[in-house]
């Protein structure tokens, strides 16, 4: 089965904080990435607290939420910041939880 990615809208940055504190309450785990090309071309895992990554969510980035169906299915939140350095916030969940936080934004699989 692929990967059921869904239709995030043009959702403002207040909106996609509150899913994602709600995603990272009710998650599996969460983790940052940071991605720095004048010293490595790989993501790097980093400690960051969550209140800091989310404070880069004012920058341009992209936002997604994906259903992963590859070993195993999970949910899939999180956003990166489009630049150098450029972050990643991962957030895992439960696919039952995951389409609660969808269906209390009137969130859609695309």
């Amino acid at each position: 089965m692929p990967n059921i990615f869904y239709q995030t809208r043009e959702l403002s940055n207040l909106e996609k904080l509150d899913i994602l504190r709600a995603a990272k309450e009710i998650s599996t785990t969460w983790w940052v990435d940071i991605l720095d090309c004048e010293e490595s071309w790989a993501r790097q895992r980093i400690k960051m607290s969550f209140e800091d990554i989310c404070f880069k969510l004012s920058e341009p980035h992209g936002f997604t939420i994906i259903e992963r169906n590859c070993h195993q299915t999970y949910g899939e939140l999180g956003f990166s910041t489009f630049g150098n350095p450029s972050y990643f916030l991962w957030i895992e969940t439960t696919i039952e939880n995951l389409k609660k936080i969808c269906a209390a934004h009137e969130i859609s699989p695309t």
